[in-house]
């Protein structure tokens, strides 16, 4: 069965989540869903509502062609920023997930559970809370964007 994977964090710019990078290596693995880098696409630093339908709705269509599985794990740095109230909004009942300094409605993720639902996909959503932020340098960025400077100036 293939899977679609969006990973979406709440990392501060210029830092990585530890476990949204753990679950991206993990669904790359073979002991994982053994995907291609065109399957899994991560947002480490949030990602708008637009930006997340336009990714929700390609990753459902594709999986409606094939026997397919879409899945979105959205990682908040805190646990209220799962069911923070919509900042400014007079709307009662209607939460958000809060990823940096963007905002997902809770509404609209229920309409993509119905619509996995009319398409006959299988759709999960997967809420976590991880403040583990390490500074980019820690995986090398730093330096391997350095030497590529000086190569390029050679």
């Amino acid at each position: 069965m293939a899977s679609y994977a969006i990973l979406c964090g709440s990392a501060p710019k210029g830092f990585r989540q530890k476990k949204l990078e753990e679950m991206y290596n993990f669904l790359e693995s073979k002991n994982g869903a053994n995907q291609n880098d065109a399957r899994v696409i991560a947002f480490p630093n949030g990602v708008n509502e637009l930006i997340l339908e336009g990714m929700l709705n390609n990753a459902l269509e594709k999986a409606s062609d094939e026997t397919a599985e879409v899945l979105l794990y959205l990682y908040a740095e805190e646990e209220s920023d799962l069911k923070a109230e919509l900042s400014g909004s007079a709307i009662p009942g209607i939460e958000v997930v809060r990823l940096n300094d963007q905002e997902i409605r809770k509404d609209v993720l229920a309409y993509y559970e119905n619509l996995a639902d009319q398409l006959d996909v299988r759709f999960r959503v997967e809420y976590a809370v991880d403040r583990e932020f390490v500074k980019e340098e820690v995986f090398g960025y730093e330096k391997v964007a350095a030497e590529s400077a000086k190569e390029s100036i050679n």
